[in-house]
């Protein structure tokens, strides 16, 4: 449950960051960088969102045994219908065909260096709040993998990989929001999600049970399990 309530943070983070974009794009005082990272995060959002829901659900479902799988619970109802948002208005090849087009374009060039100036300008946020320590500097890598990938593979790889730097993105952009969100106030919670984000598989390794046991019921259920359980309600 820890798991899927930081996939949530990220979806919900990424889903409210091109939501601003199409508000400043209705603005008559837009920034070019904010209709040109539109134009780019629009599939891209549609993507990640699409093919995460699914995993998501079918865990949300597993997450309440017999009652999660009956039609009855509501979770099999949202599970079957969360399938069809990968295919219609564009499966995510032709999403992530989409992303290679915008960044293949006439205006490829001018879109890479808008989305070069949101990732340093989240960087630069993150790395204001030192609860956060190295984690800036470690998306930051990880964007720049994924742009050499992008720029300077050679371009049939590029396009047999399309999918796989179109979800890339996603989740980068992602971690972003969710870094600057936590940076914004200190949250401790929203910075052990942002550890989590890419080390979902490893997180607890390096810890006792009892300590990642004690995070995981602070992320699903807040800070509030100093009161009683029955107080206690999911984020989820």
């Amino acid at each position: 449950m820890a798991n899927l309530a930081v996939q949530l943070r990220c979806m919900t983070h990424l889903s409210f960051f091109v939501i601003d974009l199409l508000g400043q794009t209705e603005s008559t005082n837009t920034s070019s960088n904010a209709r040109l990272l539109l134009r780019l995060m629009t599939p891209i959002l549609k993507a990640t969102v699409s093919k995460t829901a699914v995993a998501f659900l079918s865990e949300c479902m597993e997450c309440l045994g017999g009652q999660g799988y009956v039609e009855e619970g509501g979770i099999a109802v949202l599970y079957r219908d969360t399938q069809v948002n990968a295919i219609w208005e564009g499966t995510t090849n032709v999403l992530a065909h989409d992303m290679l087009r915008v960044l293949r374009g006439k205006e490829g060039g001018a879109v890479l260096a808008a989305l070069d100036g949101y990732i340093t300008s989240a960087v630069a946020q993150g790395a204001k709040c030192p609860g956060l320590r190295d984690i800036p500097r470690r998306y930051e890598d990880i964007y720049k993998k994924w742009r050499v990938r992008m720029t300077e593979t050679e371009e049939g790889v590029v396009v047999a990989h399309a999918r796989e730097l179109a979800l890339w993105l996603g989740r980068i952009i992602a971690a972003m929001e969710l870094m600057v969100d936590a940076a914004s106030d200190g949250d401790q919670v929203e910075i052990e999600c942002c550890w989590r984000v890419f080390d979902v598989k490893n997180q607890g390794w390096d810890r006792d049970a009892k300590t990642t046991a004690q995070w995981d019921r602070r992320i699903v259920y807040g800070d509030e399990t100093s009161g009683s359980a029955a107080n206690v309600r999911a984020r989820l």
